[in-house]
């Protein structure tokens, strides 16, 4: 178990990953990468629409800036949930740590195992601190990975919204509310 889970070595590793994270200019230049990323896509690709005379295309594009603000608590919902959890939620595919894949870190995975169930704490406190320390231990990477969560559930949510509107107006759907209806089953789904 230790050579998947835990172990010195792999504490270690985790811990100098997280110490070189956990700058605020790291946390500061992520976001402000993301937020513009996020700002400006949508201007980029209708300008390029635009210039390729397409100008239904343009504005759908613009649209997608309707979508970012109407899911922008839902993504913050889930990127605390991802910081909670350590689990990305979108791709889970991806965590704080690649290697370890999800939950419980190294550090706590080693304190349990190796130092704390052999001591005369007891098996809940035991537990207790080992959480404590393994959680705080790696906020730095848990934080950056929540609010890459963050931006990447706006973008997606909006893309897909946008990509449902236009799919209603091929199949024939003029109605507003009908539109915005069949938005929200079809995301829902």
């Amino acid at each position: 178990a230790h050579g998947k889970h835990g172990g010195f070595g792999k504490s270690v590793i985790e811990f100098w990953l997280n110490a070189i994270l956990s700058g605020p200019t790291t946390f500061f230049v992520n976001n402000l990468s993301n937020t513009l990323t996020t700002l400006l896509a949508p201007v980029e690709k209708a300008a390029g629409r635009a210039f390729m005379l397409d100008l239904n295309g343009a504005g759908r594009e613009l649209k997608k800036y309707i979508y970012l603000a109407e899911n922008l608590k839902d993504s913050f919902r889930i990127g605390l949930q991802a910081l909670k959890d350590n689990e990305a939620q979108l791709d889970r595919l991806t965590s704080s740590i690649n290697e370890r894949a999800y939950g419980e870190s190294a550090i706590t995975h080693t304190l349990i195992e190796n130092r704390l169930l052999k001591s005369t704490v007891g098996e809940w406190a035991a537990r207790f601190i080992a959480n404590g320390s393994g959680s705080l231990l790696t906020l730095p990477s848990r934080a950056l990975m929540a609010s890459d969560e963050v931006f990447k559930q706006i973008n997606y949510r909006s893309a897909m919204k946008a990509s449902l509107v236009e799919k209603a107006m091929k199949d024939g759907l003029t109605n507003p509310k009908q539109i915005a209806k069949f938005v929200d089953e079809e995301f829902t789904r």
